[in-house]
């Protein structure tokens, strides 16, 4: 019986590929001619049409085995992720002695991300995501026409962050979890079993180092814990604006209906200088370092006690329960309260502290089965933190702001959604000129229409 070598196997493989493809020439829309991964498959032929011995064919088999394995070792395993949003957007404001009697606005908007997650080793994954926007920190929407005669929009990097995993024997919980994240990231701080919107914007990507730590330390109690340093704004002369966060939380399932979770967090923010006190007061004149939010609503000498500097002291805790007694009609409700503990009267305006802010909601139902029912109330008084930072759709990233919002979301079919929300804000305090920021287009209602589709 004739021997053959590992080359003239491949050899042969090739040869065998190419008369098949000359022999099924492609015609329009038909699938390319198969790639060299059915090896395996001809070494088994040509092993029983006699061409390869039994201990030929389990050598070259088992070589080539090898060398696809070295070869994918190499390769990190991608996982691409997207999604568009579209959305119709209507304001409808009230008369108010800032902005006076502005016109009622709508306009169309779109969104549009792709990110990826490598997993470069078992400990260590990439993470990198795109969207497009206008260059606003906490917006990745374009309206259209925002650029005349349809310009191309912009495309900006929303993360590019390293994920250091620690191996599960190091953590001293049953299935801890440990993570050590560098670069521009998810908040590490947002909650997701509900909609919390308190302190940030979603759509905020810190820069800088968080760690994760996340594990059960009895049956039906998880505990958790997340910690941050981030750089808000590089300076080359003095040192750099930062943000400082910790947060100890549990979840613990009580029944096998009712799930409670509880959290407490500090935030701390240093090295503060006039330009951050100045983009949290208003989004202009600040020497030239706007940023890319349009802010507004903090008293200049209240968030800190000083107009041009100090620091910031903010303590949150929040708890909310999840009831599945109704499997298709599920209850969520929560509550989050924080305070400015740094916060003071203001010297120039006679203004109180303004240190508080809360939220509470409801949510109701599936949007998969049925639909989702939402009522949210958030009240975020004037320094009760740097209003760059709060939320920009319910209360228009401002400070001194609250608003009433109620939604329904329908899962239409597979990865869409379709939601209808409306928000009716108002001013929490409207006296001048101490809230001058904050006070104009803050009475208004806000009505958002939005296809999601995931891919």
């Amino acid at each position: 019986m004739k021997s053959v070598t590992f080359g003239s196997a491949v050899g042969a493989v090739a040869f065998s590929v190419f008369l098949w493809g000359a022999s099924h020439p492609a015609a329009a829309g038909d699938k390319p001619p198969p790639e060299p991964a059915v090896v395996e498959e001809i070494l088994r032929v040509l092993n029983e049409k006699g061409l390869l011995d039994e201990d030929e064919y389990s050598r070259l088999t088992a070589r080539y085995t090898a060398s696809e394995q070295e070869r994918k070792s190499l390769l990190p395993k991608i996982k691409f992720y997207g999604d568009l949003r579209l959305r119709g957007e209507g304001f409808w404001y009230d008369k108010d002695p800032v902005a006076g009697d502005t016109p009622n606005q709508f306009r169309g908007r779109y969104r549009a991300r792709l990110g990826a997650d490598a997993e470069v080793t078992d400990f260590a994954l990439v993470h990198f995501r795109i969207t497009s926007g206008q260059d606003d920190s906490r917006s990745e929407n374009t309206t259209f026409g925002f650029k005349p005669d349809w310009g191309p929009g912009g495309i900006y990097i929303d993360r590019a962050n390293l994920e250091l995993k620690a191996p599960s024997a190091w953590i001293p919980l049953s299935d801890g979890k440990a993570s050590l994240d560098v670069g521009k990231m998810s908040n590490p701080f947002l909650w997701k079993p509900i909609r919390d919107l308190l302190l940030w914007d979603a759509d905020i990507a810190p820069e800088g180092a968080a760690v994760r730590v996340s594990g059960d330390v009895a049956k039906g109690l998880n505990v958790f814990f997340n910690g941050g340093y981030f750089i808000d704004d590089e300076n080359s002369a003095s040192r750099d604006p930062h943000v400082m966060g910790a947060q100890l939380g549990a979840s613990y399932k009580a029944t096998d209906t009712v799930l409670v979770g509880g959290r407490s967090s500090w935030y701390g923010v240093r090295s503060i200088d006039p330009n951050f006190i100045c983009r949290g007061v208003s989004s202009n004149n600040c020497n030239g370092s706007s940023g890319s939010t349009a802010a507004g609503g903090n008293i200049a000498d209240g968030l800190t006690g000083s107009a041009t500097g100090g620091q910031i002291n903010v303590g949150e805790f929040g708890a909310y329960t999840t009831i599945t007694a109704l499997e298709d009609w599920p209850v969520t409700a929560w509550v989050d309260f924080s305070k400015n503990f740094s916060a003071e009267s203001s010297a120039i305006f006679g203004a109180g502290s303004d240190a508080n802010a809360w939220n509470t909601g409801l949510v109701v139902g599936d949007r998969t089965k049925y639909l989702e029912i939402g009522f949210d109330y958030l009240h975020v008084e004037a320094n009760a933190f740097p209003s760059q930072f709060v939320e920009s759709d319910w209360i228009d990233g401002k400070s001194n702001r609250e608003a009433y919002v109620v939604w329904l979301t329908r899962r239409l079919f597979a990865n869409t959604d379709l939601q209808a929300l409306v928000s009716f804000g108002n001013a929490i305090d409207d006296s001048l000129p101490e809230y001058q920021n904050s006070v104009g287009k803050a009475d208004r209602v806000r009505f958002q229409t939005d296809l999601n589709i995931a891919f």
